[in-house]
Formats: C-alpha cells, sequence, structure tokens
C-alpha cells in the first residue's frame, strides 16, 4: 500500500532497505515515520518551495542547431549530433506524487509499465483528467507557495504524477564530447535521473530544460528516468485561460557536441539611419573548461543574402581575447554595461525584415582549431530591421505598422498541448491567408518552430513570458519568494528567442498586475535587449476602469484589454508619448465578433493606435466520443472537474479543428491591406500596405447580377506606394442588371498562404438604381376570394390558398394546386437560442416575454383583393399588422409591421421578427442572391460579399461548441429551395434566411453538438431583421451587440417577402 502511493524513485529507495520478516513489527512504523518526515523536509525542497525552480539545470540559450559543414549550415540540412527521444516512453501513473526529495541514485525500476506518447499530455492517453478553468486555481486549497501534499477526493484535491521512462542509444557517440538532454517544455514540474543517477529538477512550463549529462552517459543502453508532477509552487504563476494539463509535452532530445563548442550567440543586425546600410554584430558564446585548450583558435563569420550568396568575406577573429578576460593583472573596470566579445560585418543596401517583405540572412559561425580545422558550426536566420515607438505608434524601418494581430494558444483537438508542426504551419498559414500580421503567443513561449515559421513567412510577435497569476492579481508581483522564479522566466524566454527578428515585443506575460518582480523582469530585459518594445497590460493598473489610468514607466507601450473605445480615445488624448494597442480585444465567443469593422476605423485613423490582438485564434475543444460512438468538442467540466468555466475556451477564429469560422471572414476583410471607393465618376483605390506596392498584385473587377458575378476587367493592379490613394477608372461597360460592381485584389506570385490567385481583398460597390419616380405605383394583385369557417379563414387565387387560423391570425398553410407549400404553419419569431453574448448582455432575460409569445387575432378586413390582419402580443402592448395578397407576378405576398400598442408603453425589444416553419427533407439544395456564403449578421456582414451563392441545406449550418443561433444568410433578395421530388419554393423580398436540420427547441437545449438531433423536416426561418452578435467582451453587458444594431419597438419594424 505504501509503495503503490509514493513516486518511484522513493519506493526504490525503500526497497533498497527492506527489513527482514522478524523485525517488520517495528520497523515499518519507523519507516513510515521516516518517510513522513523526509516527505516535509522535501515539500520545502522542491514543488513547494517557489525558490526551488531549478536545480542543475543549465542557463538558457539561442535555439542553435549544430553543423559539421558550413555548407550544411547554410542550406539548413544534416543537423549534427541531435538524437531524438520523442516517440514511445513507458510509464506510470500515480493519482497522488510524494514530492520526496529525489534520491541520488536509483535502483530497479520494477516492472508494470505502460506506454505513452511523447510530445504528449498523460490526461489525454487514459490517465486522469484535463481541467480547464479560467482564472480560478486547478487545485485547492490555494495558499501560495503550496499545492495539495496528500492524496484527496478530487483532482484538485491531489498533485498526482507520471513517471516517464526510456532507453536510447547515442549514435555517434565520443568520449569526451558533451551530453545536453534536451526538454522541450514540460508540465509543471519534474527531477530526471539518467543511467540511475539523479541529473536535477525544474520548472516553468513552456521553456526548455536542459541537463547536462556528459558524465553519466554511455554510447549504448542509457536510461532517462522523470518525474513529472502535475502542480508546483511554479502553478502560481501559470494560471492561464485554458486546459490545465501535464507531462513531456515537447520534443525531448540529447544534443552531442564536442565539448568545446559555440553554446550561445546572440545575432545584432542593425539599419543606418538611412537604411541603406547594414550591421551584423554576432556575440557568441563559447563553453569551455580549459583556456589552453582553446588558443588560438578562431571564429569565421559568414552572411548568405536571400538567395544564397555570400555577402562580402568572412569575418575571422581570434578566441584568444574571450580566455584572456579573467588572466591574472588584466583589470576590466566595474563600470558602465559591459560589450561583450563580438564579431562585426558591413552589409550594403541589405533587403529589409518586415511582415510585408520576410527578408531572411543566413548567418553562419565556424569554429576552428588552431589547425584550422573546423571543430564546431552553428547557423541563425537573421533580418535587417529597426524598430521604433512613440506618440506617432509602433514603426518598423520608419514606416508605421498596425497590429492586426490575434492572440493563439498553444493547442490541439486530439493532442491537447503537445501541438505538432504541421498545425503550427496550419495556424500561421491562415493567418497569411487571412491578413493577420501579427501574433501575441498568449501566455507562454511557444514553440521555437513557430518563430522560425515566423521569421520566414512575415509576422510581427509579442513574445509573452510564462506568467499569469490571474486569480491573485498584484499579490504575487509583490511577494520575493516568487521574484527569483519570475524573473528566471523572462530570462529563459528572452534568451532562448532573442535572435527572431519576427519577434517586436517582449511581454512580461498576462493579467499579473503588476509590481516589483515586474520591474524586475522589466529592468533586466531592456539591459539585456531594449531593441524591442516592452509590454506589460498589467502595468496600466486596471482595464475596465471608469476614467484612464497611467501606466508604469517600465513598459514602452501602453495596453489594454476590452477597454471601451470611448474610454480608449481619452487615453490616446493623454500626454503620454507611448502608442496604445489592445493586448486583447473582440472577444470571439461562440458566434461573435460583431462590429470588428469600427476596430479597425479606430486603428487607421489613430496614429498612436498601434491596433490589437483579437482574443482569440482557436477553439480549445477537445474531442471525445462516447459511448455511443458520438464524436464532439469536450470543454470545461465535461471531464467530471468541478473547478471549472464552461465553454469559455472557446473564443477562437477557428473552430478546434481550425476550420476556419465565419469571424475569420470578416477578419479578413477589416484588416485587407486595400480599400476602394467611389469619388464621382472615378474609384479611389486606398492602400494600407506599409512596405511593399499595391502593383505587386493582379486587380479584377467583377460585374454582380442577380444571375452571378462574372469579370469584366482583370490586369495589373495600379502602382500605388505604401498608405497612399490613387484615382482609377473603369471603361468598360457593366452588363445589364448589375447590382454590384467587385473588385478583387489577387496574389500574382505564390507566397506562403497566399498561392497565386489568392484573393487578398474585395470590395463591393453597389451601382446606383434609376431614379425614383414621383410616386410609387399601386401593386397589381390578382383577384382574391375569401371565405371564414368558426376556426379557419380562407383567402384564394386561382390555384394558390391560404388558411389562416381564426384565433391566433398564424398562416397554418398555403397551398398550390393542393399542395402544401410547407410542412409546418408560418409562426411568428422573435426569439433566438441565445450566444454567448446575449447572456451577459442579459437579452436573453430582456427579451424572455418574447420566446413563445403567441398573437391573438384582434381583427382581420378582406378588401381591395388582400386580407388585412391585425395581430396582438404580450397581452396586447404590441400590435402587427399583416397583409396577405396574391401579386399578379405570382405568389403570396406577406407584408408585415410590429409596433408598440402605446407609444409611451416600455415594451422589450426583440432578437428578431420573422416567420419560423418547416419545409420537407425532399428539399435538399439552397440557391440565394445576397450576402454569401457564409454565414453573415447585421453587424458582421462586410466579409460576405453580395452574389449569387449556393449550399446543400445540411451546410448552412455553424458547429459551435456550445450550440447557439447560428447559419443567418443576410441581406436576402432572392431564395430558392430545391431537391429531388420537391415542387421549387422560390422567397423574395429583403429578409434574412436559416435553414436547419433541427428544431429551435432543441437548438436551444442542447449543450454540445452531437446533441443536435435532426428533425422530422428541416427548421426553416425568414427573417425581416435580427439583431447583432456583439462581441467586445462575452461577460458584461457590454457584450452586446451596438444600440444600432439592436431590433427595439421605439419605431415600427417592419418588412416583406413573397412565397412562391
Amino acid at each position: 500500500m505504501f509503495e503503490a502511493s509514493v513516486p518511484l524513485a522513493l519506493s526504490r529507495f525503500l526497497g533498497t532497505c527492506a527489513p527482514a520478516p522478524k523485525y517488520s513489527s517495528w520497523i515499518l512504523p519507523l519507516m513510515l515515520l521516516f518517510a513522513t518526515n523526509h516527505h516535509l523536509q522535501a515539500q520545502q525542497q522542491y514543488v513547494q518551495n517557489p525558490g526551488t525552480f531549478s536545480v542543475n539545470r543549465l542557463p538558457a540559450h539561442a535555439s542553435l542547431k549544430h553543423y559539421d559543414r558550413v555548407v550544411d549550415a547554410r542550406d539548413g540540412r544534416s543537423v549534427a549530433g541531435r538524437t531524438s527521444l520523442d516517440g514511445a516512453w513507458n510509464f506510470r501513473f500515480y493519482p497522488q506524487g510524494g514530492n520526496e526529495a529525489p534520491p541520488a541514485s536509483l535502483g530497479n525500476l520494477g516492472d508494470g509499465w505502460s506506454s505513452i506518447r511523447v510530445p504528449g499530455n498523460w490526461e489525454l492517453q487514459g490517465h486522469s483528467h484535463p481541467i480547464y478553468t479560467n482564472w480560478e486555481y486547478p487545485f485547492r486549497p490555494v495558499v501560495p507557495p503550496f499545492v495539495p501534499s496528500r492524496a484527496g477526493e478530487t483532482m484538485h484535491d491531489r498533485n498526482p504524477m507520471g513517471a516517464y521512462q526510456r532507453s536510447f542509444d547515442l549514435p555517434g557517440f565520443q568520449t569526451g564530447d558533451r551530453q545536453v538532454l534536451h526538454f522541450g517544455a514540460v508540465s509543471s514540474a519534474f527531477h530526471v535521473w539518467v543511467n540511475g543517477q539523479y541529473i536535477g529538477y525544474s520548472e516553468g512550463s513552456r521553456t526548455p530544460a536542459e541537463f547536462d549529462i556528459t558524465a553519466v552517459a554511455r554510447e549504448r543502453g542509457n536510461s532517462v528516468y522523470c518525474e513529472v508532477y502535475r502542480f508546483s509552487s511554479g502553478s502560481y504563476l501559470e494560471d492561464q485561460d485554458h486546459w490545465r494539463m501535464s507531462g513531456l509535452h515537447r520534443s525531448v532530445y540529447v544534443e552531442s557536441t564536442p565539448y568545446e563548442y559555440i553554446v550561445d550567440l546572440f545575432a545584432k543586425p542593425t539599419l543606418s539611419s538611412d537604411y541603406r546600410t547594414g550591421t551584423l554584430r554576432v556575440e557568441p558564446q563559447l563553453h569551455f573548461r580549459d583556456p589552453e585548450v582553446i588558443r588560438d583558435w578562431h571564429f569565421e563569420l559568414r552572411l548568405f543574402d536571400p538567395i544564397g550568396q555570400l555577402v562580402g568575406s568572412p569575418v575571422a577573429k581570434s578566441v584568444n581575447p574571450i580566455i584572456e578576460y579573467y588572466q591574472r593583472g588584466a583589470y576590466r573596470g566595474p563600470y558602465g554595461i559591459h560589450r561583450f566579445y563580438h564579431l562585426e560585418l558591413e552589409v550594403p543596401n541589405p533587403a529589409r525584415w518586415t511582415a510585408e517583405t520576410p527578408n531572411l540572412y543566413r548567418m553562419v559561425l565556424s569554429m576552428k582549431d588552431g589547425g584550422g580545422q573546423v571543430v564546431d558550426v552553428v547557423a541563425e536566420n537573421v533580418g535587417f530591421r529597426t524598430l521604433s515607438w512613440g506618440k506617432e505608434g509602433f514603426k518598423v524601418n520608419g514606416r508605421e505598422v498596425i497590429f492586426y494581430g490575434v492572440n493563439r494558444h498553444d493547442h490541439s483537438a486530439r493532442n491537447g498541448k503537445a501541438v505538432t508542426r504541421a498545425e503550427i504551419k496550419e495556424d500561421l498559414r491562415l493567418m497569411k491567408a487571412f491578413n493577420l500580421n501579427a501574433v501575441r503567443t498568449s501566455h507562454y513561449p511557444n514553440d521555437p518552430y513557430l518563430y522560425e515559421l515566423a521569421d520566414s513567412v512575415g509576422l510581427y510577435v509579442m513574445d509573452e513570458t510564462n506568467v499569469e497569476t490571474h486569480k491573485a492579481g498584484s499579490q504575487i508581483s509583490g511577494l520575493p519568494m516568487f521574484a527569483g522564479a519570475m524573473l528566471d522566466r523572462a530570462i529563459r524566454m528572452v534568451e532562448r528567442d532573442k535572435n527572431h527578428p519576427s519577434i517586436v515585443s517582449w511581454s512580461l506575460g498576462n493579467e499579473a498586475g503588476t509590481g516589483p518582480n515586474h520591474a524586475a523582469m522589466a529592468a533586466w530585459i531592456k539591459n539585456r535587449d531594449g531593441s524591442r518594445m516592452l509590454h506589460n497590460e498589467g502595468a496600466a493598473g486596471n482595464s475596465f476602469a471608469a476614467e484612464a489610468t497611467p501606466d508604469e514607466g517600465y513598459v514602452d507601450v501602453r495596453s489594454r484589454m476590452y477597454t471601451n473605445k470611448d474610454l480608449m480615445r481619452k487615453i490616446l488624448a493623454a500626454d503620454d508619448d507611448r502608442p496604445l494597442i489592445y493586448c486583447e480585444y473582440a472577444h470571439s465567443m461562440g458566434n461573435s465578433t460583431g462590429h470588428l469593422d469600427t476596430f479597425a476605423t479606430m486603428f487607421r485613423t489613430y496614429p498612436a493606435f498601434a491596433g490589437g490582438f483579437i482574443w482569440d485564434w482557436i477553439d480549445q475543444g477537445l474531442e471525445v466520443t462516447n459511448d455511443r460512438g458520438e464524436t464532439y468538442m469536450a470543454y470545461g467540466g465535461d471531464f467530471g472537474e468541478d473547478i471549472n468555466d464552461g465553454n469559455f475556451l472557446a473564443n477562437g477564429l477557428v473552430y478546434s479543428d481550425r476550420t476556419p469560422q465565419p469571424a475569420l471572414y470578416e477578419v479578413k476583410h477589416a484588416f485587407q491591406p486595400v480599400q476602394v471607393r467611389r469619388s464621382g465618376g472615378q474609384f479611389l483605390i486606398k492602400s494600407w500596405l506599409t512596405h511593399t506596392n499595391l502593383s505587386q498584385y493582379d486587380m479584377e473587377v467583377r460585374a454582380v447580377t442577380l444571375a452571378g458575378t462574372t469579370s469584366i476587367w482583370r490586369g495589373k493592379a495600379p502602382a500605388v506606394g505604401a498608405g497612399a490613394q490613387v484615382p482609377w477608372t473603369l471603361d468598360e461597360a457593366l452588363p445589364e442588371g448589375t447590382k454590384y460592381l467587385e473588385f478583387a485584389f489577387l496574389q500574382r506570385e505564390a507566397a506562403f498562404g497566399r498561392p497565386v490567385g489568392h484573393e487578398v481583398a474585395f470590395d463591393q460597390l453597389p451601382i446606383a438604381a434609376a431614379p425614383a419616380v414621383a410616386s410609387r405605383p399601386v401593386r397589381q394583385n390578382l383577384r382574391a376570394t375569401y371565405q371564414e369557417t368558426p376556426t379557419t379563414i380562407l383567402v384564394a387565387a386561382g390555384e394558390l390558398e391560404v388558411y389562416v387560423d381564426r384565433s391566433t391570425g398564424i398562416i397554418n398553410e398555403v397551398l398550390r394546386g393542393g399542395n402544401s407549400l410547407f410542412a409546418a404553419p408560418l409562426k411568428p419569431n422573435f426569439w433566438r437560442a441565445p450566444t454567448d453574448n446575449d447572456k451577459p448582455a442579459r437579452l436573453a432575460r430582456r427579451y424572455r416575454p418574447w420566446r413563445d409569445a403567441s398573437p391573438t387575432l384582434v381583427s382581420h378586413d378582406f378588401r381591395n383583393n388582400s386580407l388585412q390582419l391585425t395581430r396582438q402580443y404580450l397581452e396586447g402592448a404590441v400590435t402587427e399588422t399583416v397583409s396577405i395578397s396574391f401579386p399578379a407576378g405570382g405568389g403570396v405576398a406577406l407584408a408585415q409591421s410590429l409596433q408598440k400598442t402605446d407609444a409611451n408603453a416600455q415594451v422589450p425589444g426583440v432578437f428578431r421578427y420573422g416567420l419560423q416553419t418547416e419545409i420537407p427533407r425532399s428539399y435538399s439544395t439552397a440557391s440565394w442572391f445576397g450576402r454569401g456564403p457564409q454565414e453573415a449578421y447585421v453587424d458582421r456582414k462586410h466579409g460576405a460579399r453580395y452574389g449569387r451563392h449556393r449550399a446543400a441545406l445540411d451546410a448552412l449550418q455553424e458547429p459551435y461548441i456550445l450550440p447557439a443561433e447560428n447559419g443567418n444568410r443576410q441581406d436576402v433578395s432572392d431564395l430558392q429551395l430545391s431537391g429531388n421530388g420537391a415542387q421549387p419554393l422560390t422567397v423574395t423580398g429583403n429578409f434574412n434566411f436559416s435553414v436547419w436540420p433541427y428544431t429551435q427547441a432543441t437548438l436551444e437545449a442542447a449543450t454540445h453538438t452531437h446533441e443536435l438531433t435532426p428533425a422530422t423536416n428541416y427548421t426553416l426561418n425568414l427573417d425581416g431583421a435580427q439583431i447583432g452578435l456583439g462581441g467586445d467582451n462575452s461577460w458584461m453587458p457590454s457584450a452586446g451587440p451596438y444600440p444600432e444594431h439592436l431590433l427595439t419597438l421605439e419605431k415600427p419594424i417592419s418588412w416583406e417577402v413573397t412565397v412562391k
């Protein structure tokens, strides 16, 4: 029993002291007492002690790759000396880890292992469960710096431990080489042994931990063993809004190098003030013990331009100044900031790096011994660029840049925090394809591959320290016991990532407030690398304050999250020479991201407003298959955790499987680098590019008619400089019936995320209609007949018949030639399944009277071949008039108007104003003219273009992780429904529509997508109007749509459709 409750390291230790049977009666209690005391002492030394965040862990350094030859380093191929330990490991899970002090050596680790995948999280491989919480700590009690130390009742009351083991060989092993064991990231703390010998300990779940195993490594038959703890004192610094999962979740490998090798370097490419000359300064760090071994060795620096040509000549420099620095008698003077040993190379007319022009040079640094033999070669991609910031905003190479950015969590629907390179690449591909130019690594350093890719494809990166103390606020930043750990996390981030040109800002963390620990982090970073903008949103004091508050002096940029626009304008007007950004805004939870265009306009209006980062990139659903074989995305609470925040993790612009959501198309349009507007007989083409010319694209002009969209002109886009605007004239005649003129800008040369022909931007301009006549002609209606029964009113014309309920005024049936056009009555509908924003905005509660509102028919009149109905709702507080007629062009025309009965009465608004009915499953396809092809709403419609669209009915819904209102098609004038065996059904007018394979009641009741059970028929919604989505946040009353996108009854709401 005892051995099963403690980690393997201690159980092996106790096993070596196993007593003889005759002593067991008194030695076992003594052993237990020893173990308890040992345990309590160890708690203070390791996972319970914020001052012990590493033991024997090597200093952080750049993510260098080593090569045998310069040519290999230049081409980035044949990395030398790296042995991957990814793959299958042996694993043993302990529901409660003992957290004991590690023994110096291990005995037999025993049998009974299972297998586990590395990288990976053990919670997704059958051991315990993931926990999702936004700001609550996932364990209890919360008493910094302590985490659970004894087995408790639930997953929140204990600290599980996972034991990992695997064997490995070291190909090419040479005695005397240095062997470094690298863990890309481990959550949250771990001990490690190699070949039975204790190696070290580390905390910090998102940056590498490396250990020197030279003394114990051998060529064959090596064994590595780790004890990984789910929680540690470091968990108080990791209170991020994401899944809390454990294990070895990034790559593990052994790096074999010569003992004397290049362990680190800081590449510092700069530009002259006129940007015509570049200088590359390289500060290498050399690992060695005996100065005499490396005497007269030298470095050689080579630089290759973006097309692989050598720049100038190699620069050579002896290493002797390094070994002579500390020689006896050398006095350096304890003043000023140290200028490290370096090599320098001048670059004439450098190709500059920006997100639009990600020009990369390949820097290769080799080290040769006294005989000229290559000992080590490393390489880094470098970019020449200059960053500056002030009241005029943020600038790259002297030109203003707006961050059209997004926050990105590491997430894989199947692998949790073990995100693959393919998933990272897909994230960045989509960002580039959808006009995002920046990413914030919320809220921790990402895998090095993301930065390498961002360098090469062109994305601005805000690199964020792995510090968030959301629940504790600023308290922990004021606690000296956490000062070392916080600074350590900042150092590890900067040292690993310092050579990436894509990184333009260092962030001290997220929602951790401010205090002396933050000030220490800021001071260290600024002195180590002041070339990048320093950020900490917590330096503002409170993003939700009623008035503008000053930011701490240690930050270079003022930052807010979810602050309303009026207050942002006040902050912009303050006497402060720092730019302003949103580090988070546009909370895209579920069906959200309304009025995004207003943010883009604001960024482009105020020079000091340097943009922001949308929250966030990806829904964090975890793919689950239940006992019935139904697959769905799980969220907080689905794994039995009682500390959880439900679906608050689903804020993505892409779904959990990385499929774009409709909101991403709105993002693409809002941030597109071109705008077109009409000016008299010309068109003004405005470029929002910052460093390139619009002429890099092709331009196509298209005519949009009811029948479809056709190209009428295509050629090279006009030459428009960065930020400039030019007039342009179209000489081609427009086809008859043109409703809109569409301008599209297309990729001419393939780029990452943008293949040839990819549409970078589009704008549509309406074609002016013919001038209105003095008086609108009266619509000609067919002659109609009318009759009544005690329960029904019938109005008919030709083969069309409309049956109206005598008590409610609801249209029960519409027949054509004796066949019903619909499979259910046309019921008035004012409700929608509330979205994630509707709830905190209190709209669901405010509009509740309308949820099941049914009309009462108070009067009806048949005149001029039309039936006039007067219906009332909410005990007579609201009156609706309905006109039913038969226009000469065919079909049934329905004209409806809703207004307050008493103009002075207080009456709640509505979610929507429309009709809900059903159509048979024999219908399969929708064709419509209006906005599309994707879902759109009144405040999120600019990314949906006017045109003739066609889709299968089952493709018209959106699978939001928590089902809610979805699938609306906006600003429709013509809808045609068809299918095998179904009579064609056409609806015309000015309306919205949606089609669901389930009922609205099912939609509102469902908590997961697999609960959306199909109904017998399709639900068809025809709406004159529906409110917007909102999304400035998803937890305050301001979460809802802006007033202009609401439906109040302060004035009548009217709409009309014709059904054929």
